[in-house]
């Protein structure tokens, strides 16, 4: 509720049987927790962390270090467009790019509420390496199997480029 200031004790941050977090408020009176209609998502890396809270859409956020990694990594998640679209790059881009194509399936995983457990071959996640070199939040193109979402649901991707000591990929996906 807008104008409303609840204190840190009221608010309770838990986690759903599937893993999924979720907010919530304890009230004084009842010592009942009433749960929030906000969709939360948290990631951590080397040390960092990020979160987005979106009030009535459902978001996945997570972020990753960039860095190298093998061929036979790239072969077993991504989906073959994603494949080609690495194998074209310079050496150079390849790392940001597979570090980006990653956290972008990590962030559409979180939205289905799937994780891992899903082939993560059946989402597509496709960036314009011309904005590689991006410090603000840019969109990135989102397509997943049929069978994965409603086809009336409509997806949307940020993505952007952070430095603290290390250099890090964040990426959002909204589902609505």
């Amino acid at each position: 509720t807008e104008g409303v200031v609840f204190r840190p004790d009221q608010i309770v941050i838990d986690n759903d049987p599937d893993g999924a977090p979720f907010a919530a408020l304890l009230d004084d009176s009842s010592s009942e927790v009433v749960r929030l209609p906000w969709s939360l998502s948290f990631s951590h890396s080397n040390g960092a962390a990020y979160s987005a809270v979106h009030p009535t859409a459902i978001v996945g956020a997570d972020m990753e270090r960039i860095e190298s990694r093998e061929w036979n990594f790239v072969r077993a998640y991504f989906s073959q467009h994603e494949n080609d679209l690495v194998e074209s790059l310079s050496h150079e881009e390849q790392d940001l790019m597979v570090t980006a194509i990653w956290s972008g399936k990590e962030s559409v995983l979180k939205v289905l509420r799937e994780g891992l457990r899903l082939d993560t071959r059946l989402l597509t996640c496709l960036f314009d390496v011309s904005l590689s070199s991006t410090t603000t939040w840019v969109p990135y193109e989102i397509s997943l199997q049929a069978s994965l979402s409603k086809p009336t649901a409509r997806w949307s991707g940020w993505w952007r480029l952070w430095q603290n000591e290390l250099p890090f990929v964040l990426t959002l996906a909204v589902r609505e």
